[in-house]
């Protein structure tokens, strides 16, 4: 019978090694340069800005943004908001929710134009010191116009509209 010349403990040393090192290799199709796989980091938006009632009982917002890329790089870009209840109406009962729709529209100066559809629900919430309130948008959003390796993506979107009329939106790809 022959024996291993590694003795039990030393080929459990290399094992662990191995699997360590293959955790950190990158065997991905976008690490061999494919161009249809994944695009690494999520398309991912933040902004801040002021809003004030629309004609029809909901909400038109217009912030800056800055928008982060799947490369990593960021950039500021204007963006508008709108949300509407369902009903015609936002809720005015503390912690009372109703369906909503929103549409985001981020524009890089006429050179790029991102529009989304969000669904989910507006709810009026109130402030940590009680104090105030404020409606906050959660829902999924699709991406309706972009660059085409954006189209039809989908993600979350969280917003909030504070009595001051300040404003605050987060968009992320999934």
């Amino acid at each position: 019978m022959r024996s291993n010349p590694f003795p039990r403990r030393a080929r459990a040393l290399l094992g662990g090694l191995l699997v360590a090192a293959a955790l950190f290799v990158d065997l991905s199709p976008a690490a061999a340069g494919n161009g249809s796989a994944a695009r690494g980091e999520p398309l991912t938006a933040v902004g801040r800005g002021t809003w004030h009632p629309d004609l029809h009982g909901g909400v038109h917002a217009e912030h800056a943004v800055a928008i982060r890329w799947p490369d990593g790089t960021v950039e500021d870009v204007p963006g508008t908001v709108t949300l509407d209840a369902d009903d015609g109406s936002l809720p005015d009962v503390v912690d009372a929710c109703e369906a909503a729709t929103t549409a985001i529209d981020y524009d890089r100066y006429r050179t790029l134009d991102l529009e989304m559809v969000a669904t989910g629900q507006v709810c009026l919430r109130r402030t940590y010191d009680g104090k105030s309130t404020f409606h906050s948008f959660t829902g999924r959003y699709l991406m309706d116009e972009g660059p085409r390796k954006y189209l039809d993506t989908d993600g979350w979107v969280e917003m909030s509209f504070s009595a001051n009329q300040s404003a605050y939106v987060l968009t992320t790809d999934t």
